[in-house]
């Protein structure tokens, strides 16, 4: 269903690719992602609020949708400068907002079929949703998350302005501004529907993965979560007051966690010694204050999930194939949800 020929993610030809990506390469400087240093933080700290929320209910979180929640928010920002209307995935303790079911249950083995075969995709996509909806269920929420976009975009095509009315510059903000595309509108509806799928999915599946996978293998091993725990007190004393991302990248244990939580479910030919959870290669801002804010404020427990649950197939992304993973979130005694 994913027809990104259009998008900076599919674009085949070198020029125009090359166009996209200097139109939005200066949004992924240094500088400029670590001004959104105070939006992803009030991501983080709203997903720790329904983490304590359902904890308070006596229930276990489903940490993968949580993930994947604060994640969806987070790109939404980035891309419109604000959560659509309806569509905020962090609107409550369940995490099962559209978007994020949408994204969940569309990596799947049809990915493989349109890859492959374009023209059956092409013949799903123009089919009635009824009839697309025979052909896999999982289809039902890519409609929905389609249906949303779409109405998303059009609404900014409308009022072009509403991207400009953020605190940050914003992605969609460069698309629709006419003084960085040469005095006209760049990019077409179809095609800006495509980049907004296109930036749902990069922005949420590998990071709720990977967030998930570090999770549990943390939680997994005592001394792993002990040694984390212990930097992050003497770093992080107060859990209720947030500390800068410049503190938390040089915290060696921490960037052992978040770069091995990203590699170590990769292809163990390509990079050796990759099934092993132990540190490696590059790792993303909102891995560090993730991991950081939830180990740091929650004390967690597994739930009704193991090893095998892990085990995944690649579509899209990594798409794990078992129960996600859920934890017992018993806030630390120091923290105090919604004071931060």
């Amino acid at each position: 269903m994913f027809a990104q020929e259009n998008a900076i993610f599919g674009i085949v030809a070198p020029a125009v690719h090359k166009l996209r990506k200097d139109l939005l390469s200066p949004l992924f400087s240094r500088r400029a992602v670590l001004g959104l240093e105070p939006l992803m933080q009030s991501k983080v700290d709203k997903f720790c609020i329904r983490l304590s929320e359902r904890y308070d209910k006596g229930k276990a979180s489903n940490l993968f949708f949580g993930y994947a929640s604060m994640a969806v928010d987070i790109i939404n920002e980035f891309c419109y400068g604000r959560c659509p209307e309806g569509l905020e995935a962090l609107s409550d303790d369940t995490f099962e907002s559209p978007l994020v079911m949408s994204t969940r249950h569309s990596i799947n083995w049809t990915l493989w079929v349109y890859r492959e075969f374009w023209w059956i995709r092409e013949l799903v996509v123009n089919l009635p949703e009824r009839l697309v909806n025979l052909f896999t269920p999982s289809n039902t929420w890519t409609v929905v998350m389609m249906n949303s976009l779409e109405n998303m975009v059009d609404d900014m095509l409308r009022n072009p302005s509403v991207c400009k009315e953020s605190s940050h510059p914003t992605i969609f903000g460069r698309f629709l501004n006419c003084d960085v595309s040469g005095g006209q509108r760049l990019l077409l509806r179809e095609t800006l529907i495509q980049e907004a799928m296109g930036f749902i999915m990069a922005g949420s599946i590998e990071l709720s993965s990977a967030l998930a996978y570090g999770t549990f293998h943390v939680l997994n091993d005592p001394k792993v979560h002990q040694r984390l725990i212990e930097e992050l007190v003497v770093a992080f004393p107060d859990p209720n007051n947030a500390v800068s991302f410049e503190i938390l990248e040089r915290l060696p244990y921490l960037t052992i966690v978040s770069t091995s939580a990203v590699y170590s479910h990769l292809d163990e030919f390509v990079y050796p010694g990759s099934n092993q959870f132990r540190p490696e290669r590059m790792a993303y801002m909102e891995l560090y204050m993730a991991f950081a804010n939830v180990f740091r404020r929650f004390d967690m427990t597994i739930h009704e999930t193991t090893s095998g649950d892990f085990k995944w197939k690649e579509y899209f992304g990594p798409g794990f194939v078992g129960r996600p993973l859920h934890a017992f979130t018993k806030p630390r005694a120091e923290y105090r949800a919604g004071s931060h």
